[in-house]
């Protein structure tokens, strides 16, 4: 058993630095406060490379620096590992900063004693470009807090192992939290740093497999303001935000989003869970946060992170199992906290919550060169005559490394090809300020248990978990069914009137009133009637009444058209025939009597039934109608969770202009002709055959009514045109299933100006509000137009039914 004793005592003068030697930088807190042993001359001393960040903005885990003497203290008293030597630490404070990092790594590699492993950083801006340098010197390296998924790339990091899992392995625990409370449409919304920019790459790969939709992905840059990236995830209505950010540039998105109405419980955010500072959320240095020309007190902070989900590796396991160093987690944690509170440590107390994954990453190193003690003898080599470039010893202690496996304070330790550790992360929850346990999710199984004890609040108005992304309801604007049928039954009852005509003419056809009345010419007029009947029918159906048939319904268009056109023109130029020939008799000056037989109307009707079908048959082969569906206006219920969306299915051709113009033209023509004739019989005095009041009132009907359904429909045409507009508007900003990746946006936006960030966050601030504006006022105006159309539209229908009940 070896024995020894330790210096816990802050060495404040250059004597240590002498020892040490005398290239080793000696700074406050950079100071070294190593595990010594009595019998220096019995046990052979070697070394290992530490970085910590003792200070920064949301960086300070000193207690990483204690843990790892805690270790040391519980090593070298063990005298099953590392028999006949003393393992020490020769650290160096990195600060968060690459570069402190990097000179704090060469002042260890340039001086004297050689340092078997390196052990660090905290931050992975800093431990990247240490494990390519460590690698350079063929170095093995461990990391204990470090977890930017770069670092999982062999080919640049290929002697790096980590025991605080990779970001990466977030994704996974987040997605299950999505899985849980169905939510499948997700923004997500990163700080332009290597970190989080590799770990947006990776949430859209295993979204692309996982079922869960990228509607956006955006990143903003640390120092800048993230208006423009957030006024995108408002525009696209996702209400799930998947963010990763440091502290400082975290609190100002926050903020930002805040004053956009991105707030709880309406929108969820999803985050980092690895801050050490209790409140991060809240300003550092007047209380408040301040991002452009808004900002936000503590108030309001603590209101934007109510709900904050996170998934964070496990910081004590839950186990009751004696661990390596043969206390239980519970032992260990005891034990820490009296070992942490001795005065020497004081000013370096901070990062609690990694304490555990520092003290088992020693614990890793020190068996890794316990376990690489025989090979290396079987090399005719030794621990103490390490040197760099020694592909012998890096190869023994990386697959030493490798190859550990061991119970820790944090759990189950081993390491997957990548160096990454499989471990348990827990899924937090914050609920006023502390961050609650929601459950477990086990990375090795895939498998996640829930804490059914806690009971969620969210904050809504049903207390249901808040949807992802509005629900879409397409309204199919149709006519009203108890309206179709009212005038089927009405468009019935004239075609039962009709024929009932029709019945009585060629019954009561030898009556000599009847025959002067011309019962056959009557007759063609009650075919045509019968025609703008059936076509009433036809007019009134649609995808409801046909179903989704393209064929039907484009059948239904051709019949509305062609029998509502050639009935019109059949009833009209039969009525006008019979007075015409009233109007020859009675205009004949001669001696000779004029003589209009039945065969000569007959051809006139023809003749006028044949234009309207040499015009029918020209659009159909020119410009055949075609099957129009169209989205027209959207509106949004009163919780914005549904958005409402109108359909209508028209039929239409590409020159629905020239194919009016020219039926109304013709149409016009042979109303002006009978209009003529009526004047000019109007005194004679035959009642049973002069119509000339009787057409003087139809084309007084159809000229009064026809003329107010062509208006009406001009407007609607026009309404819809002015609601696809509104829509197109209404889609920036309720875009559900679109996908946008923009990077990088704001700095275009500076370079280009040139001007301060503040003027165009002031200038995007004005545009956002006015823009706002303008909507709503549009879709105020749109309600009361469309419900006016509406109204106006089934009015028509019942015109046409009208004017034809006048034949």
């Amino acid at each position: 058993m070896k024995w020894t004793k330790y210096s816990r005592q802050h060495i404040m003068g250059n004597w240590w630095c002498i020892i040490m030697g005398i290239f080793l930088n000696c700074q406050f807190k950079n100071q070294q406060i190593t595990v010594l042993s009595l019998h220096e001359d019995s046990l052979k001393s070697i070394y290992i490379g530490g970085s910590f960040s003792l200070d920064g903005d949301g960086t300070s885990v000193g207690d990483c620096l204690i843990a790892t003497h805690f270790a040391l203290e519980h090593i070298n008293n063990n005298s099953n590992i590392l028999q006949g030597y003393n393992l020490k630490l020769i650290s160096g404070n990195a600060r968060c900063n690459a570069g402190v990092g990097m000179k704090v790594l060469f002042h260890q590699l340039s001086t004297p004693p050689k340092k078997l492993m390196i052990l660090g950083s905290a931050c992975s801006t800093v431990t990247e470009p240490m494990a390519q340098t460590s690698r350079e010197f063929d170095l093995v390296q461990i990391s204990y807090a470090s977890v930017s998924p770069a670092l999982s790339n062999r080919k640049f990091y290929p002697n790096f192992f980590r025991t605080r899992s990779s970001e990466n392995e977030r994704i996974k625990p987040n997605f299950s939290i999505l899985k849980r409370f169905n939510w499948k449409n997700i923004a997500v919304m990163v700080e332009s740093i290597n970190l989080y920019t590799s770990l947006a790459d990776r949430i859209i790969s295993i979204a692309n497999s996982s079922g869960i939709n990228i509607v956006v992905s955006y990143t903003f840059e640390t120092n800048k303001d993230p208006l423009q990236g957030l006024s995108v995830i408002k525009k696209s209505s996702v209400r799930i935000i998947y963010t990763g950010f440091f502290p400082s540039p975290g609190r100002r998105l926050l903020c930002r989003a805040y004053h956009l109405g991105l707030t709880p419980p309406k929108y969820t955010w999803i985050g980092p869970g690895w801050f050490t500072q209790p409140y991060w959320w809240r300003g550092r240095d007047s209380g408040k946060v301040v991002i452009g020309n808004v900002e936000c007190s503590d108030a309001v902070m603590d209101s934007m992170v109510e709900g904050f989900f996170s998934a964070d590796p496990l910081p004590l396991s839950p186990n009751k199992l004696p661990t390596v160093s043969g206390l239980t987690p519970g032992e260990w944690i005891q034990d820490y906290d009296i070992y942490r509170q001795q005065p020497q440590f004081h000013e370096f107390l901070g990062g609690k919550k990694f304490a555990g994954f520092t003290y088992d990453a020693t614990w890793v190193i020190a068996l890794a060169l316990n376990n690489s003690m025989q090979r290396l003898v079987e090399n005719n080599k030794t621990l103490e005559e390490f040197d760099y470039n020694d592909k012998v010893y890096l190869d023994i202690f990386r697959s030493e490394m490798a190859k550990t496996k061991i119970d820790g304070v944090t759990g189950p330790i081993a390491f997957t090809e990548a160096g990454d550790r499989l471990g348990v992360a827990m899924l937090g929850r914050l609920e006023k300020g502390k961050n609650v346990e929601i459950g477990l999710y086990y990375t090795e199984t895939d498998n996640v248990v829930w804490n059914n004890s806690v009971n969620i609040s969210w904050g809504t108005n049903d207390g249901k978990p808040p949807i992802d992304l509005p629900a879409i309801k397409i309204h199919k604007d149709t006519v009203p069914l108890f309206l179709y049928i009212t005038m089927v039954v009405l468009s019935g009852f004239g075609i039962a009137l009709a024929l009932f005509f029709m019945t009585f003419n060629m019954l009561y056809r030898n009556n000599r009133i009847i025959k002067v009345a011309s019962p056959n010419i009557n007759n063609i007029i009650a075919v045509s009637a019968i025609f703008c009947y059936l076509s009433i029918i036809f007019l009134g159906m649609n995808a409801e009444s046909v179903g989704t048939n393209k064929i039907l319904l484009r059948t239904a268009c051709w019949a509305r058209t062609w029998l509502l056109l050639l009935g019109f023109m059949t009833g009209f130029s039969a009525l006008f025939t019979k007075t015409w020939r009233l109007q020859v008799i009675f205009s004949n000056r001669s001696a000779k009597s004029k003589v209009i037989t039945n065969q000569q109307l007959y051809l006139f009707i023809a003749m006028i039934v044949l234009v309207g079908i040499v015009i029918l048959t020209v659009q159909a082969v020119i410009d055949p109608i075609r099957i129009i569906e169209r989205n027209t206006t959207e509106e949004t219920s009163l919780n914005d969770d549904i958005i409402i969306i109108h359909n209508s299915i028209t039929c239409s051709t590409n020159m629905p202009a020239v194919w009016q113009i020219t039926m109304l033209g013709i149409n016009g023509v042979l109303l002006a002709f009978g209009l003529s004739l009526a004047w000019r019989t109007r005194n004679i005095y035959i009642t049973a055959a002069n119509d000339s009041k009787y057409i003087g009132l139809a084309i007084y009907n159809v000229s009064v009514f026809a003329g107010t359904a062509v208006v009406v429909g001009l407007a609607i045409v026009k309404i819809k045109r002015q609601g696809l507009s509104i829509s197109r508007i209404g889609t920036l900003e309720n875009r559900p299933k679109s996908t946008i990746r923009s990077r990088g946006v704001t700095n275009t936006v500076q370079s280009q100006t040139g001007r301060s960030t503040e003027d165009i966050v002031k200038e995007k601030d004005d545009e956002i509000i006015e823009l706002h504006k303008t909507i709503e006022e549009l879709r105020a105006s749109i309600e009361i137009i469309r419900s006016k159309a509406f109204d106006t539209r089934h009015e028509a229908i019942a015109i046409v039914g009208v004017s034809c009940s006048k034949l």
